[in-house]
């Protein structure tokens, strides 16, 4: 949502209102335009980033200001504002950094000359150990799907198997076009995050059950023209993120594991390949991640797993001394 139609919803007529500044002008275009083709964000983040600068827009008008004549003080109130709320600390510091990277957008542009949430630090995120599936589960996942009897069971056991064996995010999965499937290699050509291109391969029997989707189901969901999307809904067209959602929530309804989500799988993934010797390193290339640190947190799940077996198999003793 822009910032004029935020106004409206507030109730803002056309006396009280701001005047627009250069910085202002932009925002529904050439930010989001640079955002997108120069930062190469993918258009949900850049989405995030405009809502927040609207939202910071909204927060100055009422303090009676524009973008341009923003400070400090108006960046350090805006957030602790935020911090007031029920908004986690993580979501807090994506907002800062979305408006650190407008500021320095305007400074890009000569339409200011300082950015005032330099100075601006934010609480550190706090980081949770991801949920993941144990081996067993992911057994008990695969086989109550396969126990559909529906046309679409193939398609969604594909999905899942896919999920599992690649690692790939949501959007990733539904963004995938025939063209960079290769089946005999068993290697899928990811675009990720940043519009990076990655290789992941997959397993055996994911190739087994891909194969059997392609042939079998796929050329019975298209309608008229192909769209090229590996993952079609029963109308034809490309399955979207939502629909994934569903299709994983309900899988894992049915195999006795409530609110799963394809991040899940994910999660699982990685930790499935660090438990056998993978190194973080290879995990991380797997994964897309941009830096080794946003991977390591698998180390902290691996650790955790290691310290539950040696207390199993070392239960505390009393090892105090009798009195005689």
């Amino acid at each position: 949502m822009c910032c004029r139609e935020q106004e409206g919803d507030r109730g803002l007529d056309k006396e009280s209102e701001p005047v627009k500044s250069a910085g202002e002008t932009i925002l529904s275009d050439r930010f989001k335009k640079y955002m997108l083709n120069v930062r190469r964000y993918s258009p949900h983040t850049a989405e995030a980033y405009f809502s927040d600068v609207c939202e910071f827009t909204l927060f100055l008008q009422e303090r009676g200001k524009n973008l341009e004549a923003a400070e400090v003080s108006d960046c350090h109130a805006f957030s602790l504002q935020l911090l007031s709320t029920s908004i986690t600390h993580r979501t807090v510091k994506r907002k800062v950094s979305s408006l650190r990277a407008f500021y320095d957008y305007l400074i890009r542009e000569e339409l200011v000359t300082t950015n005032p949430f330099d100075l601006i630090r934010t609480p550190r995120a706090q980081r949770h150990l991801p949920v993941f599936l144990t081996p067993e589960q992911v057994i008990a996942l695969f086989a109550a799907n396969a126990a559909r009897e529906d046309k679409l069971t193939l398609r969604d056991q594909a999905i899942l198997e896919l999920l599992f064996a690649s690692g790939l995010r949501a959007e990733e999965l539904t963004g995938l076009t025939v063209d960079r499937l290769d089946i005999l290699g068993r290697i899928v050509k990811v675009i990720g995050k940043g519009k990076r291109e990655r290789i992941v391969p997959f397993s055996v029997s994911c190739q087994a059950t891909l194969g059997q989707y392609l042939s079998e189901v796929r050329p019975h969901l298209i309608r008229g023209e192909d769209p090229g999307y590996v993952f079609l809904n029963f109308k034809g067209a490309k399955l979207t993120v939502r629909g994934l959602e569903m299709i994983v929530k309900e899988a894992g309804e049915r195999a006795g594991i409530p609110g799963l989500h394809p991040h899940v799988l994910r999660h699982s993934f990685a930790t499935f390949l660090l438990n056998r010797g993978a190194n973080l390193r290879e995990i991380q290339e797997y994964l897309g991640h941009v830096s080794i640190g946003t991977t390591a947190i698998y180390s902290h799940v691996s650790y955790q797993r290691l310290k539950e077996i040696y207390d199993r198999a070392f239960p505390h003793l009393d090892l105090k001394r009798k009195k005689d």
